[in-house]
């Protein structure tokens, strides 16, 4: 029998995804389940994730149970949390790795642009108050 078709591959706090209020959360966990859908032609049917499901006993390799798969994926859950995010940052870091908010960095970028003009436009005003001052004041040597 092939257990994946059958097995159970949600965390064991599924009614905090009706209400997440962080959309890490929700997206592990449902990524988690995705990949570990029954796919035919990929490892036999069993998923990408079949090595995870093997356990070896008394030499032979048998399938992990649900309540193993169930503790599996309310890991992978919790890495979408806010606690379990900083954990993942924190190891990554430590791995030389970095992750960023590709939008929060396109904002900073406009804000650093628009100060930037803002500096460019000053700088072009008190450009154009010297050389009216300096016109002046050749006027008034003259």
């Amino acid at each position: 029998m092939n257990m994946t078709c059958k097995a159970i591959n949600k965390g064991i706090d599924q009614h905090r995804l009706q209400h997440a209020s962080n959309d890490l959360e929700i997206a592990f966990a449902e990524k988690w389940e995705k990949e570990n859908e029954c796919r035919p032609g990929i490892n036999s049917g069993h998923g990408i994730l079949q090595d995870l499901y093997l356990t070896q006993k008394d030499g032979k390799y048998q399938w992990i149970t649900n309540e193993e798969r169930i503790a599996a994926a309310t890991a992978i859950q919790w890495l979408g949390t806010n606690c379990g995010f900083c954990f993942l940052n924190t190891v990554l870091e430590k791995c030389g790795y970095r992750i960023y908010d590709e939008e929060a960095r396109e904002l900073k970028q406009k804000k650093w642009e628009k100060e930037r003009k803002k500096l460019e436009e000053k700088q072009k005003k008190e450009l154009e108050l010297q050389k009216r001052i300096s016109r002046k004041l050749c006027f008034i040597w003259k």
